[in-house]
């Protein structure tokens, strides 16, 4: 097994890693031998051995020490070798579908430039948030129409960011329109623009960052294929609906499908777990995947399951979210579009109802504040020094970022393990043709030859949901961890397949 003295620097100081391994060396005070004038290239590389020796004895002792050994040796260092290979293999794109996906988007942002130009009267650029903070608010003045306090740039000037056109959309058409087209542009400069970029004949291969995020994701780039939306967008202009399936491009070779296995709530899950509230619980443990989100709108709004609505259960599944991750009224009120009042009414129940939540999430930060730093499940380390700060902002920042990373570094751990396990399961079966094509946070998606597809989903659902197998002996988690696996031609038309 190859040790890489850069992911050990990284696990013991995430946020600050050193780059280079001489870096390295400094971080773990070991002095290198020096390099000698015209030294036989024989000579060069026995230094260079003794240096590496050097720096991974330090590192050892230094992982042992913070109790990260385990989770480099056994995770991270079995992770790096499956990167690699991904980096290697082609994702199949439908180009042809893709330029299609181009041409009416450009069509549907043409035609939403115009009712812009129509419903203000004045033909400017809407991408320009210097003409459009003109229109808005030297022409029709809208900012003086309600009484609604409209966000302001860091030079004081009335912003024309996501939150005030919001706030100003009931008004006039026009900031509707614009946030329209800034979806509009979104998907076709991201999703399919971005994607065009980096094609190779008709294939596609992302490169996977190990060590760019402090919570232990991993992450996507050239193209960033884990932001691309699972579920379809869609665009409404006038009545007029315009629905973007961004995944809809990808797809396996003749022959093969495409599998993926979806954790379900995994993060929900972890805090579930990690709070002991008895609500998530048992609302978790019940058989039949039942929907988690309806049982705690039905139990918050002293309801029966069957009579909660789609649009209560989305509500309670961003209330939800926003507490788990500290968002306070304001922003909260900006995700509902509702009054601050109004959210701060909503926070307020939500946490007498579900009192273990915030509880637990005080309790975290106390903890951070006490020692300096957290551990997820599986012990990996982040430190937080400004978790004490004086300023308040500050403070308030590092508190978000602690519950962060233990909710969400400990479903990457999970999401890691998953890989690690399922890779050295299809390793004890060669003769099963899939390749691990992609990442996506709680989804893993491999290329399957169409005649091993059921063995194949059979295997990786009962590894993923076997969570003593995932864990071993770092937790022993008391929530489920059930596993959607799908298949289908393409990325977006996967069907859940029932595993045996």
């Amino acid at each position: 097994m190859i040790l890489d003295p850069k992911i050990g620097g990284w696990l013991m100081n995430s946020d600050h890693p050193p780059i280079t391994f001489q870096q390295t060396a400094i971080a773990l005070k070991v002095s290198l031998p020096e390099a000698g004038i015209g030294q036989q290239p024989e000579e060069e590389i026995f230094k260079d051995m003794e240096a590496l020796s050097l720096v991974g004895a330090a590192l050892h002792t230094r992982l042992v020490q913070l109790s990260l050994w385990t989770i480099f040796l056994h995770l991270e260092m079995r992770i790096t070798p499956i990167l690699a290979v991904m980096e290697l293999r082609d994702i199949r794109v439908d180009r042809a579908i893709l330029k299609q996906t181009g041409q009416k988007l450009m069509l549907k942002i043409e035609e939403v430039e115009q009712r812009c130009h129509q419903v203000s009267g004045s033909v400017f650029n809407v991408a320009s948030h210097v003409q459009l903070r003109s229109v808005l608010y030297q022409e029709l003045k809208l900012d003086l129409k309600t009484g609604i306090a409209i966000p302001r740039t860091t030079k004081g000037q009335k912003s024309t960011c996501e939150a005030a056109l919001g706030r100003l959309k009931d008004l006039h058409p026009l900031p509707g329109l614009v946030l329209q087209h800034r979806l509009l542009n979104k998907l076709k400069t991201t999703y399919v623009d971005g994607i065009l970029a980096c094609l190779h004949g008709s294939c596609v291969r992302a490169a996977w960052e190990q060590t760019a995020a402090s919570t232990g994701r991993i992450q996507c780039h050239h193209p960033n294929l884990q932001n691309i939306p699972k579920q379809p967008v869609t665009v409404e202009v006038d009545g007029s609906e315009m629905v973007v399936r961004a995944r809809k491009c990808f797809c396996s070779r003749e022959g093969h499908l495409l599998v993926s296995a979806d954790f379900q709530q995994t993060e929900l899950r972890v805090l579930a777990h990690l709070s002991q509230d008895a609500e998530l619980l048992a609302g978790f443990r019940q058989p039949n995947n039942t929907d988690i989100f309806k049982q705690l709108t039905a139990s918050w709004l002293d309801k029966a399951a069957s009579d909660v609505t789609s649009y209560e259960r989305e509500q309670t599944k961003r209330v939800v979210y926003g507490v788990m991750y500290g968002a306070g009224r304001e922003k909260l009120s900006e995700v509902l579009h509702i009054t601050s009042a109004e959210a701060s009414d909503i926070i307020s129940s939500f946490t007498k109802r579900f009192p273990s939540i915030p509880a637990y999430i005080k309790s975290v930060i106390k903890v951070c504040r006490q020692q300096g730093f957290l551990t997820t499940i599986f012990r990996r380390r982040r430190f937080f020094p400004n978790i004490t700060s004086h300023d308040t902002a500050v403070q308030s920042q590092a508190e978000r970022q602690a519950v962060n990373f233990i909710i969400q570094g400990s479903a990457a751990d999970l999401s890691k393990a998953a890989m690690v396990q399922t890779e050295a399961a299809l390793a004890r079966w060669p003769d099963i043709d899939a390749k691990l094509l992609m990442h996506i946070h709680d989804e893993l998606v491999w290329e399957v030859h169409t005649d091993h597809t059921q063995n194949f989903c059979d295997m990786i659902g009962r590894i993923m949901e076997d969570t003593q197998q995932l864990c071993g002996s770092l937790v022993h988690l008391t929530v489920p961890l059930p596993v959607t696996v799908s298949t289908g031609t393409n990325w977006a038309d996967m069907q859940p397949l029932n595993c045996s």
